[in-house]
Formats: C-alpha cells, sequence, structure tokens
C-alpha cells in the first residue's frame, strides 16, 4: 500500500517563494521592453521632426537663393541697359553739340556777324549775305525745322522761317547762348514731332560774341532710344525714364502728348524716390515694394545737358 505525500503549508509556501524572483524577473523585463520601445518610438518622432524641419530649411534656403540669383540677374540686366541708354542719350547730344557747332564756325557766317554788329554793312546787306547760308542750311538737314540768326541782344536778324519777328530775348535757348555755351533744350511736342531749340554763340576771331544762332530741331530719336526695345529686353513691365527737376516737378525728356496739360510734367510724389536720387548724381540699384509687387530698379544721372544747368537722371 503507497502513501502520498501531501505538501505541507510550510512547503507550499517554500515553493511559492522559490518562484517569485523569476515572476519578478519576467515583469521587469517586460518594463524594460516596453520602455525601449517607447523611447526608440520617441527618437523616431524626433528624427523624423527634425528631418522634416531640415528639408523644409533647405527648400526655404534654397528658393531665397533661387530668387536672389534671379534678382540679381535682373538687376544686371537693368544695369546694362541703362548703361547702353544712357551712353545712346549723351551720343545723341553730343552729335546735336557737333552739329550747332559746325553751324556758328562758318566763317562767312561770322564774318557777317562780325560786320553787322560793328556797323560795316546795314541789315539789309547782312540779311543778303546770309540767305545762302540759311538756304543750304534747311536744304541739307532734313530735321532741321528752322534757323534764327539773332544779335547778341537777342534782336532777330534773320530766319529761314520767314521775316515775321519773333522774341527770343528771354528764351533759355538764347540766354544759354549769349552767356558763352551750346544749348539743347528740353524736348517737346510740336505737329507730331518731338522738338527742341538748339543754340550756340558766334564770336568773331578775338573771342567776342558777335551773335547767336537759334535752330529747331526734330529729336524723335529720343522716343526709339527711350522706348523702343525696353519690353523685348526687360520683360513687358519694364520701363526707362529720364528726367529733370524744376522745383516740385518733373519733367522727362520724353513728355507727354497731351497738350492741354495745364500743369506739365510730374509731381516729385508721382515718381519713384530712387529717380530723385538720380537726378542728384547718385548711382545705385534697389528693391522696393509697390503695392504687392516687388520692383527692382538701376538709377544713375545722365549728361543730358550740364549738371549745374539742369541734372537729368535715369531709372530703368
Amino acid at each position: 500500500m503507497r502513501f502520498q505525500t501531501v505538501p505541507s503549508a510550510g512547503d507550499s509556501e517554500e515553493i511559492s517563494g522559490s518562484r517569485d524572483p523569476q515572476s519578478k524577473d519576467a515583469v521587469a523585463q517586460g518594463h524594460s521592453s516596453g520602455l525601449l520601445r517607447s523611447l526608440a518610438l520617441q527618437i523616431a518622432l524626433v528624427t523624423a521632426l527634425l528631418l522634416t524641419l531640415t528639408v523644409i530649411s533647405l527648400s526655404w534656403i534654397g528658393l531665397s537663393s533661387a530668387q536672389q540669383i534671379i534678382r540679381d540677374q535682373i538687376h544686371n540686366r537693368l544695369r546694362l541697359a541703362a548703361f547702353d541708354r544712357r551712353e545712346m542719350v549723351e551720343d545723341f547730344v553730343a552729335r546735336h553739340h557737333d552739329t550747332i557747332r559746325l553751324i556758328v564756325r562758318r566763317s562767312r557766317l561770322r564774318s557777317q556777324l562780325g560786320q553787322f554788329h560793328f556797323g560795316l554793312i546795314d541789315l539789309d546787306q547782312f540779311q543778303s549775305g546770309v540767305a545762302h547760308i540759311l538756304d543750304h542750311l534747311t536744304a541739307g538737314s532734313p530735321g532741321l525745322k528752322g534757323v534764327w540768326i539773332l544779335s547778341p541782344e537777342g534782336a532777330m536778324l534773320a530766319s529761314s522761317v520767314g521775316t515775321e519777328p519773333q522774341s527770343f530775348q528771354d528764351s533759355e535757348a538764347f540766354l544759354r547762348a549769349r552767356e558763352g555755351h551750346e544749348h539743347l533744350s528740353s524736348p517737346f511736342w510740336l505737329d507730331g514731332h518731338l522738338v527742341a531749340w538748339l543754340s550756340a554763340p558766334v564770336a568773331d576771331d578775338n573771342g567776342q560774341i558777335v551773335g547767336v544762332v537759334v535752330t529747331q530741331v526734330e529729336v524723335d530719336q529720343l522716343v526709339e532710344i527711350v522706348t523702343e526695345g525696353v519690353a523685348e529686353g526687360l520683360g513687358h513691365t519694364a520701363t526707362i525714364n529720364i528726367a529733370r527737376r524744376d522745383g516740385d516737378r518733373l519733367y522727362r525728356v520724353v513728355p507727354a502728348r497731351d497738350p492741354d496739360d495745364a500743369q506739365p510734367g510730374l509731381g516729385v510724389d508721382e515718381v519713384f524716390p530712387e529717380l530723385l536720387r538720380a537726378i542728384d548724381g547718385e548711382t545705385g540699384v534697389s528693391l522696393s515694394q509697390r503695392g504687392d509687387q516687388e520692383v527692382l530698379a538701376f538709377f544713375g544721372p545722365v549728361e543730358y545737358q550740364p549738371r549745374d544747368f539742369h541734372p537729368w537722371g535715369m531709372i530703368a
């Protein structure tokens, strides 16, 4: 007969006690695994966030760099266009100065004016003596609309457009020439053409001013210089403006065509401030905001007339 040994309570407690360390280890291992998974997830989230921020930052830097490159390219194109137009304007003015210089240095004209000025011939003799000169000038120069020969006091002595008296005594063209300067006036519209006054003094062999020649010339080429090819080279929003300042008004080298404009020119508050800086002799580039658009500009002075008389500026 076999007897089965039944564990006592003490034995049960001993057995249970012997299993507790293993259970505790298992629980601890479970907690450790959970913490590791949680830490790994957090690291992954932070890494993903940092990667996203890096991509966004690089994209923003790339966009900013691209925008700056585009701005630099546009500024360079504006600078080249402005330099080109400025050279064309100043060359245009120089050619007209050469033209009036050739006229007033004609030996026969100087001789006739000198003789009349010193009373050696009368007005009829003078007009007869210069008639051929006037005919030759107007016939050989299609853009020459008229020629007037004046005394140093401003009296009209001879003209290519008839004998009707015309007063030049208070005109800028006459006054500048009487002071010894070659002068090309600010352009204005007349009969559908852009024209300007071109004048210079006539001096005898001793350098004494014995008369003044005033001409009216077509300067339509200025329209081409300022406007033609600008959109093709710089885009349809591009413009080039050349202007001078007189008080609180600005006058462009190609003015508006409206003959009924009661107050010609533009107010200083109607133009970009960079144009005023250009008139003052500054050169530079700018980026400004006009409404919801960025405006890139290049500006600088232009020698249309001497700066000590009327300074001019350009903005592209």
